[in-house]
């Protein structure tokens, strides 16, 4: 039995769904690339570099340093005061998170429900959120204003 010609696309159009999937990828690729920069230049390199200094002895304002292996990490895990502060951090964490959990739903129920004064309640609730970001970038343009700034 013979294949009928509208069974089997024809090689222009292989050839063009073919060109359409790689620009596909590349235009993918070519979106993500900014992000997988920004995460090896801001995270993938200091925490690297922090992996290495990790196992070296360095001084502050000293140029050299000296390969010490597990030596700082061992120091570390038998200061008496490290199961402390590990215990005290574990319980921070635990605590603090339950504590937020059940605040934000508390507060997701609120809102869920039409009341009197829910429009002021929230934007009373978002003026803390939003003073932060407001505060940094007012401190950014000061520090680098060209008269007083930091970094003129």
């Amino acid at each position: 039995m013979k294949a009928s010609p509208l069974s089997r696309p024809s090689a222009a159009l292989r050839q063009q769904a073919s060109l359409a999937v790689n620009s596909e990828v590349i235009a993918k690729w070519v979106l993500v690339l900014p992000l997988l920069v920004f995460l090896a230049v801001l995270v993938l390199y200091p925490a690297g570099y922090a992996v290495y200094v990790s196992f070296r002895n360095i001084s502050v304002g000293s140029l050299t340093s000296q390969f010490i292996g597990w030596q700082n990490y061992l120091t570390t895990i038998n200061d008496p005061g490290f199961l402390d502060a590990l215990w005290f951090t574990a319980r921070f964490t635990v605590i603090v998170t339950t504590l937020e959990l059940i605040l934000g739903f508390g507060v997701a129920l609120l809102f869920d429900h039409v009341f009197p004064g829910k429009r002021l309640l929230i934007s009373l609730l978002l003026i803390p959120i939003m003073t932060a970001p407001s505060l940094m970038g007012i401190m950014f343009r000061l520090m680098l204003n060209q008269n007083i700034g930091a970094v003129p």
